[in-house]
């Protein structure tokens, strides 16, 4: 049996109202070979089931995302 981590992301606004962001973020998580089991969207809010030995990896390689936008 496998255990799994819950990756909630809170997206800015500016984010979360570009067209495929889902899909991008799924995309890099790929890059890092780490499989989305499940996605949940609502709002400014995505969830991700991964498998759990990549939930820290998967926070890491996201945390791009709260950062503030230099412009």
């Amino acid at each position: 049996s496998s255990e799994f981590a819950l990756l909630k992301l809170k997206l800015k606004e500016v984010y979360s109202e570009t067209p495929g962001i889902t899909v991008l973020i799924i995309s890099i998580l790929e890059l890092y070979e780490i499989s989305v089991r499940y996605t949940y969207r609502m709002g400014h809010e995505i969830w991700f089931l991964i498998d759990s030995e990549y939930g820290s990896i998967a926070a890491e390689k996201l945390l791009f995302l709260s950062r503030p936008i230099k412009r």
